[in-house]
């Protein structure tokens, strides 16, 4: 009897973290489609056109914190901002490096794989 006690516990506690991820994975999915995604890969928004125009499939790309934003830099230039719901998930606060795996013009998106 005191064996099953001390069993059952742990499965206590494995329950919580299960239901935690499975929460995580809803958020996720409700958010636009992105959840289909990796996490590694994201696809950004409010692309600036100019820059847009000078990337590449296989370019490098950094991922900065300014205010409360993701900023994806190319050559030091704005190139667009990760999407909001990523911010609190994906990154602790500090720079990131990525390659750019898509570049679509119509419509304009550039989707970027985190190294």
């Amino acid at each position: 009897m005191g064996n099953t006690k001390s069993n059952t516990p742990p499965r206590k506690k494995n329950q919580p973290q299960q239901l935690l991820r499975s929460g995580e994975n809803q958020s996720t999915d409700s958010e636009s489609g992105y959840g289909k995604q990796s996490i590694n890969t994201i696809k950004l928004v409010k692309l600036d056109l100019q820059v847009f125009q000078n990337v590449r499939v296989g370019n490098e790309v950094s991922i900065l914190l300014r205010s409360v934003r993701y900023v994806c830099l190319f050559n030091n230039q704005r190139l667009g901002e990760v999407p909001n719901y990523y911010n609190n998930r994906l990154f602790p606060i500090h720079e990131y490096c990525a390659v750019i795996i898509e570049v679509a013009e119509n419509p304009f998106s550039v989707t970027i794989e985190l190294k």
